[in-house]
């Protein structure tokens, strides 16, 4: 009987030890993954899973809209900006998927801000005719590119502030995910300031290895050239000259970015609280 106790109060001891290290090791690796930008579910305030996107109709009427739990919603306006603002991990909306070209944007003159296929000057449906995105291309929402805003001598292209993310997964069209900021391009498109932010999905398997420009280079080699001339060019099979790029043509580093990104979510908010015009 005795060494009957002596074996429960020894297994009861082993199951207590377990489940302290086991406690303990999780919080640290949670720490560790979200130090590095990682996916944790229950560390973000905002649940993206909520946000529902269809697709509805083609062509000229085709639209994606965004709906929560209950109603629909505007993407630029209810989506937060920042998942985590202190991890550099934003909320992303795709608009182009990668390897595809049909130029996909939200529609900000448009009630509930869907989804649509651009417009040429002359109406008709607009794609990228230079070739396919090589990335994943989309916008931060609860941000705009100012037009009453001059930086490096232009205004801003009255847009919600470009993305591309990196990663290896193509994403659909409205997909809503978690990136982490790691750098911006100032492109300067047709006179008009149209910043690039560059980013990685949080989940990515690429993204603990992703933390900023030299990164980006390192693990995707010639990624940035190839993305940069892509911007400086794809335009001039339409009949206008390349574009050009401020800060000698480099990818300034996250805290750049973030700087930029924040100054942009201001100017939303002085655009929806009206104190400045569209």
């Amino acid at each position: 009987d005795e060494q009957r106790k002596t074996m429960r109060l020894e297994s009861l001891v082993v199951v207590v030890v377990v489940a302290i290290v086991g406690a303990v090791w999780s919080a640290e690796v949670r720490q560790w993954v979200c130090d590095r930008g990682g996916d944790v579910g229950e560390e973000w305030a905002f649940d993206i899973g909520r946000v529902r996107a269809e697709h509805r109709g083609e062509g000229e009427s085709f639209r994606v809209e965004f709906f929560d739990d209950t109603s629909r919603i505007s993407p630029w306006h209810d989506i937060p900006l920042w998942a985590a603002e202190e991890r550099r991990v934003a909320h992303f909306v795709c608009e182009v998927p990668k390897w595809t070209r049909r130029k996909m944007e939200v529609v900000t003159t448009e009630r509930g801000n869907p989804i649509r296929q651009d417009r040429r000057k002359d109406g008709s449906l607009r794609e990228y005719e230079y070739g396919d995105s090589y990335f994943n291309y989309g916008a931060l929402m609860q941000t705009w590119e100012s037009p009453h805003n001059l930086t490096h001598g232009v205004p801003g292209d009255n847009d919600p502030i470009d993305v591309y993310e990196l990663g290896t997964k193509q994403c659909r069209i409205g997909e809503v995910m978690r990136v982490k900021v790691l750098g911006v391009l100032a492109l300067i498109d047709s006179g008009e300031m149209d910043w690039k932010v560059l980013t990685i999905r949080v989940d990515d398997p690429l993204a603990a290895q992703m933390d900023g420009p030299d990164d980006i280079e390192r693990v995707m080699p010639g990624a940035i050239h190839a993305l940069r001339e892509f911007l400086r060019v794809y335009k001039v099979c339409t009949g206008k000259p390349p574009n050009r790029f401020a800060l000698d043509e480099r990818v300034a580093p996250p805290d750049v970015a973030m700087d930029v990104i924040r100054e942009t979510h201001e100017h939303w908010r002085a655009l929806e609280a009206r104190e400045l015009p569209r």
